[in-house]
């Protein structure tokens, strides 16, 4: 097989990309790209999706639920009292 290793990417054939599909996708989920060539040269890329931004934007409710503003003389507050605030 004419499989050429890179630290994060490999190259390979169209047919020897049919032949190692299940091996290109689990590649891919722990972050290496595949380039898939024809004639030679690259036609298309393997990669990991991204992450869900659903799943990113409730990651980022969770964490800012716990994050407090302490400056020198202004009272303790989180953004989303803030936020409540200036909605009044």
């Amino acid at each position: 097989m004419a499989i050429e290793y890179d630290h994060f990417q490999m190259s390979t054939s169209i047919a020897e990309a049919k032949q190692q599909f299940c091996e290109i996708i689990r590649l891919a989920e722990t972050g290496k790209e595949t380039i898939i060539t024809k004639n030679s040269r690259p036609a298309a890329k393997v990669v990991a999706v991204e992450r869900s931004s659903l799943r990113l934007t409730a990651e980022w409710r969770e964490r800012r639920k716990g994050i407090r503003l302490n400056r020198p003389g202004l009272k303790h507050t989180t953004i989303a009292a803030l936020i409540e605030e200036g909605r009044r």
